[in-house]
């Protein structure tokens, strides 16, 4: 298992493949994935999954922050007792990679935090870490699996591409902006829709109101503070 928060863009990379499975969720800007012929543009609250033995690139932009989270065949024999839908899920891919997955607006923040979680698990080297990374590799696995065999959330629907990348942009603007005075109003004006469209979309995509989402993201960050 190797997972890793990657915030500086790379060389784009040739045509590879590996023997590992690896998934890419995309926490912040965007990257193109390229799966034989096809390229698929991927943002905040989206990712990939490759199983071993498929070919594929990527072409990552400046502001690209993604984890990159590997594994090996055996690891899905090693959690299959934990995360048996998950295993049996990934070993039915076959050869089948998942070049596009949709998170849906609701759980973008959990399976942002289990990956931090995760991260802090695999390089901190305490006792029991194997088996921490063991378990949230598998709880992670498990939603994805959910996400991938979901139909809904495949794909944003049709026609709203836009307006989620709009939100998507004001969620990520509040993430980074959350300590400055932001006001709805203000917020509003970067999303260029109406109000009522933005407190309703944004609703739908974070399960929190405006209000409560700033503030959410404000005590986070003195939970951190305070455990640093």
């Amino acid at each position: 298992i190797h997972i890793q928060r990657v915030e500086k863009p790379r060389e784009a990379r040739e045509f590879h493949t590996h023997d590992y499975y690896q998934i890419y969720y995309i926490a912040k800007g965007s990257l193109t994935h390229f799966v034989g012929a096809d390229a698929v543009r991927l943002s905040r609250g989206e990712m990939f999954l490759i199983p071993p033995g498929v070919m594929h690139r990527i072409r990552e932009d400046a502001d690209i922050v993604f984890y990159s989270l590997s594994f090996t065949p055996q690891v899905l024999e090693e959690i299959s007792r934990s995360a048996g839908f998950a295993a049996d899920f990934l070993r039915s891919l076959g050869s089948d990679p998942k070049p596009r997955v949709f998170i849906p607006g609701d759980q973008v923040l959990s399976v942002e935090t289990l990956m931090e979680q995760l991260l802090r698990e695999f390089e901190a080297r305490q006792v029991a870490g194997s088996e921490m990374v063991k378990l949230y590799v598998g709880l992670l696995l498990s939603m994805f699996s959910r996400f991938c065999l979901d139909a809904d959330a495949s794909l944003p629907l049709p026609g709203q591409e836009d307006k989620k990348r709009f939100l998507l942009y004001c969620v990520d603007y509040i993430d980074h902006n959350f300590f400055r005075k932001i006001t709805l109003d203000s917020i509003v004006k970067r999303a260029a829709v109406s109000r009522s469209e933005f407190c309703k979309g944004f609703r739908e995509l974070t399960g929190h109101s405006f209000r409560d989402y700033v503030t959410m993201c404000r005590i986070r960050d003195a939970a951190r503070r305070i455990r640093d």
